[in-house]
């Protein structure tokens, strides 16, 4: 077939070389050396071979035309220069049969070359023609040369591709069926491709022989992007080199002819809605043996495979299998290669090997000269984490994108895209921490569009308490929104409002206080007005009335947040506590019975019934609902073997992380910073973890147990750990039940069930001290409210408790002091001032005492059945 095979007896070398140079040049596609060996006369010429040299002819002739389809690919733009650029190529190759024949054996190269031409200048049927004639396509690849083996996958697609142009019109094939017509073209794209991927290996492997002390790794593919005929197809980038120059990427280019036919044959299968043929053939090429210039290719065909499956949530019916054949293709077929079970394994896999393509493949140097390099390797990195953000999403496994991305950054300064996508993957995961912050701000920092990825890292720092971090982020956020559409400039109106609010608690003054939540006030009112039907904005606006006690504005403001979105279930919380603190218990259990009935795993919602029954029917009422709580909690959480469910990554059922929301009975501290952590963030969920059932709940509690601290130490808390207390929690409320019920011993076994979870939780010993007060031990129950204030020293009920010890046992002065206390952390607590009042009664100031006994009045008045703080903080 090939004219080295003919030439080798008749054509000898000058300098004492033979031929083998010209042809290992051309196997290894390195036309401009053929053509210096030619120019510089090392080819000799046998002396009976006629005039004009046919052999050495045809090797020019062929060293153009290849030359130029280097630089030109065949594009419609190009048919007419390609009409004029060709034709002494053209002259040459029909010279070479009408001098010779096929004398020199070159008679199959010549009119497949022939053919190139033909379908370079658009001249499709006149293409197959010189296909026919050459009677290349019933040659075996066996015992064939590289050049030969790239000839027929070339001869293979030309014909796929001319077939596909001239449709029904074909001159010749009457009698051929459109049927026949679309069997040929598969069949034909599909032996191009096969036969493409043993000429890759061939060449490799001819260039691995030649240069022996060149790395494998530094041998270099193209970076270009070629459409065919309109039909796009696309080389991808390498920086797979060390070089410190740019390499000459033409040099080692692949056949676009080549690259189009291995990707229109899964193409064409897909079209006609043959899934599970155009997956086994996706398969069969992926599962090939690399090679650099399939490596951009196969990363396609990953990206390609990923998207077929995340669409049509498709398996094949049947696995590839690859049997060895007689060619010398080169595929993995160890019995050791892993194979996926079920959808989510195959989608991630591929992905995977996709991921460790681009990584590999990542262009690290920034000089100016690699610039189109790095945007292409960027562009391919991104299309195959965005496939698998989309992936992990379904299943929620965030943190193998967090981690992918991370391994992108090093390939990616100052990318945009990657850099918001590695910011937002901390925030899917649930990772709250400085690196998570910093990177949002970052990312911030590089897009064009800032605002949302600024309002994101000021929700971090809210949500981990650092309020003075989370403001500066708000002020830069409004300057750019100031600056620019003022699209966002509601929302970032609501988070300034929300961090005055949360810096409130931050003050030791109560003037300072007043300030920030007027601030704070002001804020939400402007935000509301910019976006009126926002529930968000709703929903703080009124909690930040209830707080400074307009409960009837709050209560409108509620109204009005439920009509915009009736099941965002913290300002149906709101709206209980605010029914309750207008004294109509009534409404407010109604309220939270119907909750229950569409959400009856929520612990949160329980908790507010069994304090809504103690008031209306008394302890005994309350008692049942708290025992259903153990029965819920122990439903969402407990697997039997003592052990956490939540801790379970395939736990992300309904009902379950979102309804952790359970706070202390004893948190009614909210004015400190520290309560409204326990309060407010410890058993915080949002209207999402209870909306839907693939809520992201080891999620959101990460994010807010990455704030849980006491005394600025950030304590990150496990879901596990998170529904422990929660377990805790429930067994205080059934201690503090018994003892309204005047059963100590109940109230006793209930708080060791307590004490066996964590014995030296706080309100586990202040219960310790309740029921030794109970038990009228009083020496026992202030020791034990000593401990419980020397663990956590912001324990308001521990400081009242203590100090009617203290007045008891005749320490007014002190007793005085420890309210006092009591009083900076929550001055809104009727009980603290009531206590005041005693106290100050029996140290004969009747008219401070009046005072206080007074106030305590005023405040019991707008008090809710439970503290505000119960609420959690929501951002959506």
């Amino acid at each position: 077939m090939s004219a080295q095979k003919s030439g080798k007896a008749n054509t000898t070398v000058k300098g004492g070389n033979n031929e083998n140079e010209v042809e290992k040049a051309r196997d290894m596609g390195e036309w401009k050396k053929v053509t210096e060996l030619l120019e510089a006369g090392r080819v000799g010429k046998q002396v009976n071979s006629g005039p004009g040299d046919i052999l050495v002819n045809f090797l020019q002739c062929e060293a153009k035309l290849e030359l130029w389809l280097d630089d030109h690919q065949p594009l419609d733009k190009f048919l007419s220069k390609a009409k004029s650029a060709l034709i002494d190529v053209k002259k040459g190759f029909q010279l070479c049969l009408s001098h010779a024949g096929d004398q020199w054996g070159l008679k199959t190269d010549v009119r497949v070359l022939l053919a190139k031409i033909y379908h370079t200048t658009g001249l499709y049927e006149e293409a197959l023609d010189e296909l026919e004639k050459s009677g290349i396509m019933g040659l075996s690849e066996t015992g064939q040369s590289v050049r030969n083996i790239q000839l027929m996958a070339e001869a293979n697609a030309i014909k796929a591709h001319s077939l596909e142009k001239v449709g029904k019109s074909l001159r010749g094939k009457p009698n051929m069926s459109e049927l026949e017509r679309k069997k040929e073209i598969q069949r034909c794209y599909n032996r191009s491709g096969d036969l493409s991927i043993q000429f890759f290996q061939g060449q490799e492997k001819i260039f691995a022989a030649t240069y022996p002390s060149v790395s494998v790794g530094n041998f270099p593919f193209p970076n270009v992007n070629v459409t065919l005929n309109n039909n796009t197809t696309s080389i991808s980038s390498s920086g797979g080199t060390t070089s410190p120059h740019p390499q000459n990427w033409e040099k080692r280019r692949p056949s676009s002819i080549l690259d189009f036919a291995i990707r229109r044959g899964p193409a064409l299968l897909i079209e006609e809605g043959k899934l599970d043929e155009a997956i086994l053939r996706i398969d069969k090429l992926i599962r090939s043996c690399d090679t650099h210039y399939f490596t951009p290719i196969r990363l396609m065909f990953y990206r390609r495979f990923a998207e077929i499956l995340l669409r049509y949530k498709y398996i094949p019916t049947k696995l590839t299998t690859l049997e060895a054949s007689g060619t010398n293709t080169k595929f993995h077929m160890s019995s050791g290669i892993f194979s996926p079970l079920n959808l989510w394994e195959s989608i991630i896999l591929t992905l995977l090997l996709g991921e460790s393509l681009v990584v590999k493949e990542g262009v690290l140097n920034q000089a100016p000269e690699f610039e189109k390099a790095r945007k292409l390797a960027n562009s391919n990195a991104a299309s195959i984490y965005d496939l698998l953000c989309l992936a992990s999403g379904r299943w929620g496994h965030y943190q193998l994108v967090n981690e992918g991305f991370e391994q992108a950054l090093k390939f990616s300064f100052e990318e945009p895209h990657i850099w918001s996508q590695y910011a937002l993957s901390f925030v899917a995961s649930g990772l709250n921490s400085r690196k998570s912050n910093q990177t949002l701000i970052e990312a911030g920092n590089l897009s064009d569009n800032p605002t949302p990825l600024l309002l994101l890292a000021a929700q971090q720092s809210f949500s981990r308490l650092l309020t003075e971090e989370g403001m500066q982020i708000i002020q830069t956020a409004k300057e750019k929104e100031m600056a620019g559409s003022r699209k966002l400039l509601s929302r970032v109106l609501l988070y300034e409002g929300i961090g005055y609010f949360l810096r409130s608690f931050e003050k030791h003054m109560n003037q300072q206080r007043l300030d920030d939540r007027a601030t704070a006030l002001s804020s939400l009112q402007a935000a509301v007005e910019l976006d009126p039907v926002d529930c968000i904005g709703l929903h703080w606006l009124a909690r930040v009335y209830a707080w400074t006690g307009n409960i009837n504005d709050a209560f409108n403001v509620a109204v009005k947040a439920l009509r915009a979105f009736p099941f965002h279930l913290p300002t149906l919380q709101l709206m209980i506590l605010l029914l309750s603190a207008q004294r109509n218990y009534s409404d407010a259990l109604a309220v939270t019975e119907e909750a229950l009935d569409e959400y009856p795993d929520h612990l949160g919602f329980l908790q507010m019934k069994a304090a809504l029954d103690q008031k209306l029917f008394g302890p005994d009422a309350a008692l049942t609902t708290v025992r259903q709580m153990l029965i819920v909690w122990k439903a969402l959480f407990d697997d039997g073997f003592g052990l956490v469910r939540s801790d379970s990554p395939e736990y992300k059922g309904f009902g379950g992380f979102g309804s952790l929301q359970l706070p202390s009975p004893t948190d009614r501290d909210g004015g400190s910073v520290a309560s409204f952590r326990a309060g407010s963030i410890a058993g915080s969920s949002t209207n999402t973890g209870t909306l839907t059932i693939g809520f992201r709940g080891d999620a959101a509690l990460s994010e807010i147990a990455s704030s849980v601290s006491i005394h600025g130490f950030l304590n990150q808390a496990s879901a596990g750990e998170l529904a422990w207390t929660a377990q805790i929690n429930i067994w205080i409320m059934l201690t503090d039940l018994y003892l309204k019920l005047n059963q100590p011993t109940q109230a006793g076994l209930s708080i060791e069930e307590a004490a066996q979870i964590a014995s030296a939780h706080p309100d586990v010993l202040f219960y310790r001290g309740q029921t030794e007060e109970h038990l009228e031990n009083y020496n026992e129950a202030r020791t034990w409210y000593e401990s419980a204030v020397g663990v956590k020293p912001t324990h308001v009920k521990a400081l009242q408790s203590l100090a009617l010890m203290q007045h008891y046992f005749g320490s007014h002065r002190l007793a005085e002091k420890t309210l006092q206390d009591a009083l900076k952390l929550d001055p809104y607590d009727h009980h603290t001032w009531y206590n005041l009042g005693k106290v100050l009664e029996a140290l004969n100031e009747c008219s401070e005492a009046g005072d206080c006994m007074a106030t305590a009045l005023e405040i019991e008045a707008i008090n809710p059945i439970l503290p505000y703080s119960i609420i959690p903080i929501c951002f959506e």
